[in-house]
């Protein structure tokens, strides 16, 4: 067995210590699925859809790609870990 030194990143998550506090951040992490999506460029917004708008599963079309939807979802769900003010978004 080897000893790789202090751990820095894993499974997305990077890790930093001091002498008494141990954090955890997945910022990284965060900018890759920006990047993957294609949103660097976009502008954060506070509501992200209309308010009281209402959706239903007869109108509209159906997605192009579903499997890209299901990576992201999943991605986001992931990011809840060090996230948790958007779990509720997520969910």
């Amino acid at each position: 067995m080897n000893d790789l030194g202090f751990l820095v990143y894993f499974l997305g998550l990077e890790i930093t210590a001091d002498s008494h506090d141990v954090f955890l951040s997945q910022h990284k992490y965060a900018q890759y699925l920006v990047a993957a999506i294609g949103l660097q460029d976009s502008t954060a917004l506070d509501t992200p859809t209309e308010l009281n708008l209402k959706l239903h599963k007869e109108e509209g079309d159906l997605l192009s790609d579903p499997v890209t939807y299901c990576m992201l979802v999943c991605s986001l769900v992931y990011l809840t870990i060090t996230t948790l003010d958007i779990s509720y978004s997520v969910q």
